[in-house]
């Protein structure tokens, strides 16, 4: 289940003006579920799958 964050609407206008948002916060705040909303693609950089 996914609970809406006060930041969404934040987000969602900073990424309009730029690129990027940089997203910081404590561990198990739903960093990066609420990111997922607004991601076209991404890499997962704490697995041990290896690129060839």
């Amino acid at each position: 289940m996914y609970y809406q964050r006060l930041i969404e609407k934040q987000i969602a206008l900073k990424l309009k003006s730029s690129g990027a948002v940089l997203v910081a916060g404590p561990k198990f705040c739903g960093k990066t579920t609420t990111c997922m909303l607004y991601q076209n693609s991404f890499v997962k950089l704490n697995t041990k799958q290896v690129i060839s």
